[in-house]
């Protein structure tokens, strides 16, 4: 997570045990789902260049699949706290 997006998402992490102690349903779904679209958007595509390709593995259950712990792992992308405002004012 970069600095620059800390405000934001602590300001929306910061909020939400009062949502929840207050059990304001509405606010609480709110801030849960702005929290889960900034990290959505931060995920990467595993095909993506740069992503590290797993092992794929073998089996009759489970086709060209990545194995091994960790092998569909791949970075994510570090929005700033403008990416995320400039975001979300264009599906608004």
């Amino acid at each position: 997570m970069s600095d620059t997006s800390a405000p934001l998402r602590q300001t929306l992490r910061d909020a939400l045990p009062g949502a929840m102690k207050a059990r304001d349903t509405p606010s609480r779904n709110a801030i849960r789902s702005a929290l889960a679209a900034i990290e959505n958007a931060e995920a990467v595509v595993v095909d993506a260049p740069g992503a590290a390709p797993g092992p794929v593995v073998a089996s009759e259950h489970f086709a060209a699949t990545a194995g091994g712990a960790g092998a569909a792992e791949a970075p994510r992308r570090e929005l700033g706290e403008e990416q995320i405002l400039r975001d979300r004012q264009r599906r608004a």
